[in-house]
């Protein structure tokens, strides 16, 4: 299995400088939800990435992971806390646009007990 999650750099900068390395997260969303992560206009992931000072990018719909029918959505920041707002904010977001099906998917997460601590999380489709 290859990990839902793709760190770029190796944490803090050398040099005594304290500058961080951004970190990327992945997200696997149902191409039926995406709409609810890009807004009208892209208004939604512009709001999201404001609020949570991250880079948000979804994947072409042409690019879908092997074997699924979910987008990659990646979220970029140096600030672990800006990762972790974002993740449940997007996650919010498709909840409530899709809220009986996001219960059952949620039931479903519930339910995955991983073998081994990975980051990133799958959001299965129906």
């Amino acid at each position: 299995d290859a990990p839902l999650s793709a760190p770029r750099g190796g944490g803090a900068g050398g040099g005594g400088t304290g500058d961080q390395q951004e970190v990327d997260f992945i997200l696997l969303i149902p191409d039926e939800f995406i709409g609810a992560v890009l807004g009208k206009g892209g208004a939604t992931i512009k709001r999201l990435q404001w609020q949570t000072h991250t880079t948000i990018r979804c994947s072409p719909p042409n690019a879908v992971h092997p074997g699924t029918s979910s987008r990659l959505v990646t979220l970029s920041s140096a600030s672990a806390a800006a990762l972790d707002a974002a993740q449940s904010l997007i996650l919010l977001t498709v909840a409530q646009e899709h809220s009986t099906a996001f219960c059952e998917v949620s039931a479903l997460l519930a339910r995955i007990r991983p073998t081994k601590p990975r980051a990133g999380r799958a959001v299965p489709g129906e």
